[in-house]
């Protein structure tokens, strides 16, 4: 089963021990960091005592982010296109402006 760390928002819990649903009980550190069960997470991920401590990477950031687009290459954004399977006469006019490439990739391909 994969655990999940959070972090108890409340100094008054640190250190202590807590009865969770489905974990049962659980002690907290003295830094509010305890591991918990995947659907305890979930439970308690909406909870205002309690918050997620790490979160995937592939769920806090979009990978076709207008952010994570604007770092690449003229080129690599055209690999994109091309790995894509978008035709290469549908974006050959926006391939001397990236503004307009990226604003592209991210209609055309999201």
């Amino acid at each position: 089963m994969e655990n999940i760390k959070i972090k108890s928002t409340k100094p008054v819990f640190h250190g202590t021990t807590v009865n969770l649903p489905i974990d049962g009980e659980v002690f907290i550190e003295a830094d509010g960091s305890l591991s918990v069960s995947k659907e305890c997470a979930k439970i308690l991920e909406g909870h205002p005592d309690f918050e997620i401590a790490v979160k995937k990477q592939a769920e806090d950031e979009n990978p076709l982010s207008k952010e994570s687009l604007n770092k690449l290459s003229l080129e690599d954004l055209k690999a994109i296109l091309e790995t894509s399977g978008v035709d290469e006469a549908s974006y050959a006019k926006f391939l001397k402006n990236k503004a307009l490439l990226i604003k592209f990739i991210i209609k055309t391909i999201e």
